[in-house]
């Protein structure tokens, strides 16, 4: 809905912030995520686009925000993500399957964040921490999310800003 509101408020650039599951082994709990692509297995950016799965990230927007990291001296990776519906579905089986196709992490939002950008002819971008990794069993007891979340809203800010 806010996507929507934005784009006919006249926003064309959205930076999302949030949380995501590392798959694989390697990811740290803190470290950020630049999705480059989101793969869409949530309901409802099956709505906007039911026979499309992918969708891509903003180039130049996530360039910036890559660029950005890279100056802070912040540990980020770039990398698929995919966005399941249920909040700790994973079992060992998918995070298998998902870490074999290649993705990189796991959350609820980002396929359908990217996939409205694409519908409203919008420059959709994010980044993410990794509050958790179901591969290894670790889980942020979310002693270091407000601070952490912070650090990312000034990052994006600073992102829509040099864009």
């Amino acid at each position: 809905m806010y996507v929507e509101v934005l784009s006919l408020l006249g926003v064309k650039n959205i930076v999302g912030c949030g949380y995501v599951g590392g798959i694989s082994p390697s990811m740290e709990i803190g470290s950020y995520v630049v999705p480059s692509a989101a793969c869409g297995l949530d309901g409802c950016s099956r709505s906007y686009y039911p026979y499309r799965f992918t969708f891509p990230s903003f180039p130049s927007l996530t360039n910036e925000l890559c660029s950005l990291l890279k100056d802070r001296g912040v540990k980020y990776q770039v990398g698929q993500i995919i966005s399941i519906d249920t909040l700790m579905l994973e079992d060992d089986i998918m995070i298998k399957d998902f870490a074999d196709q290649m993705f990189c992490c796991v959350d609820l939002e980002s396929a359908i964040l990217y996939a409205l950008g694409e519908k409203f002819s919008l420059n959709v971008s994010s980044v993410h921490i990794v509050s958790d990794n179901p591969s290894r069993k670790l889980i942020d007891e979310e002693r270091y999310h407000e601070a952490s979340f912070l650090n990312q809203i000034d990052l994006a800010l600073s992102a829509l800003r040099n864009h």
